[in-house]
């Protein structure tokens, strides 16, 4: 098995342990307490001649880096990511090959005035959905790599119905092909192929002209310098998702500001 084939298979399983313990009225009655999530797509909109927003990811480690930071304190950093201007934080809520948690989700909904939070993980069921809702996410994403169509457009429906947003990512024109009759409000390409983990930084240069400028599109993977996000910007992205270049940083804050042109 490739890559994504080992993580989709612990996945399942994972997800069928949590069906048994989980009832999904519980989860139902959580949304019911939990306040309307602010509006995601809306954040990533970036009107013209303005700096590219940014997505800027809570994330301790990956299958292809290993361990990345320890982030002992989720709050702290999403606290200075909010600060020096990131438009959205993405939590990375996989436990097994991730070292993420739900937990880091629900401690930044519970802050005042947070901005927008993506789940992101690898959704594959409705409960996943709910989840996300009831711990106070505005967005799941939604790999279609992981997808068959049929569940990706179920999945964005349900999502829609709980008052959320998705970010629907692709890695190639096969997969955007298939997702772009869905009419997805936001589309993220990522450079980085899950079944080998490889970045192949043009391969969001090259998507970007085929999916409509009414979508808002974002670039994933293998952003690292002022450079890299300026090429971007510059091709008409509205926002990127970083998590590495911020984690690994001495200073993240400062390196936000590098990254959508703040510090020349």
């Amino acid at each position: 098995m490739n890559r994504l084939e080992t993580i989709l298979a612990y996945k399942q399983k994972e997800i069928e342990e949590r069906l048994q313990t989980l009832p999904l009225e519980r989860l139902e009655q959580d949304i019911l307490r939990t306040p309307s999530p602010p509006d995601f797509r809306e954040a990533l909109r970036r009107p013209a001649g303005a700096p590219v927003r940014l997505i800027a990811e809570i994330k301790r480690s990956s299958p292809s880096r290993g361990h990345m930071a320890s982030i002992a304190n989720p709050i702290e950093l999403a606290r200075c990511y909010q600060q020096n201007g990131a438009s959205a934080i993405s939590v990375l809520t996989d436990v097994r090959f991730f070292s993420g948690s739900l937990d880091d989700l629900r401690a930044l909904a519970a802050l005042p005035h947070h901005p927008p939070l993506l789940r992101k993980d690898f959704i594959l069921h409705p409960m996943q959905v709910l989840e996300a809702r009831a711990a106070g996410a505005s967005a799941v994403l939604l790999i279609a790599a992981c997808l068959s169509p049929a569940s990706l457009h179920s999945l964005m429906t349900y999502a829609s119905d709980l008052g959320m947003s998705t970010l629907v990512e692709v890695h190639n024109e096969a997969e955007l092909e298939r997702v772009l009759p869905f009419q997805p409000e936001v589309i993220g390409i990522n450079n980085r192929d899950l079944r080998t983990f490889e970045v192949h930084r043009e391969t969001a240069l090259h998507l970007l002209p085929l999916i409509p400028s009414s979508i808002v599109r974002v670039a994933e993977s293998g952003i690292h310098t002022r450079e890299d996000a300026r090429r971007l910007a510059d091709a008409g992205f509205d926002a990127l998702l970083v998590g590495e270049a911020l984690v690994t940083a001495e200073k993240p804050g400062e390196k936000i500001k590098e990254l959508i042109g703040a510090i020349p």
